[in-house]
């Protein structure tokens, strides 16, 4: 039984300390190559990421225990900043695809692709 309300706890509820997470999160990172991540970081991506599926903002902030709701507001920030920078390349593409026919683009990546071999670029 838990009695101490921790999500991580040995069978008989004590606590089990921060290793039990942080050095599996280490080597996993380390086998990656991945720099300069922390396991406490994954709490901003949780909020980003619900934020981003339409949950709540009050809602995000308390399952996080956030006592004010700003801090919850960066990552609805970095959210509407992600969601403008996908819609500008979305944009861009189709741009793109609508200066080019099907036809055209082909034929400009073949001549591309010629060019390339013949070591011209």
């Amino acid at each position: 039984m838990n009695n101490a309300n921790l999500v991580f706890t040995r069978l008989n509820g004590k606590y089990v300390g921060r290793n039990i997470l942080n050095y599996p999160f280490k080597i996993i990172h380390k086998e990656l190559g991945i720099k300069d991540f922390r396991f406490y970081d994954l709490r901003g991506s949780y909020a980003t990421t619900n934020l981003r599926n339409g949950v709540e903002i009050r809602d995000v902030a308390d399952i996080l225990g956030r006592k004010y709701i700003e801090t919850t507001e960066i990552n609805l920030e970095i959210t509407i900043f992600c969601i403008k920078i996908l819609a500008s390349l979305s944009d861009t593409i189709q741009k793109i695809h609508s200066f080019f026919d099907e036809k055209d683009f082909n034929n400009t990546f073949f001549v591309l692709k010629t060019m390339k071999g013949k070591g011209l670029n």
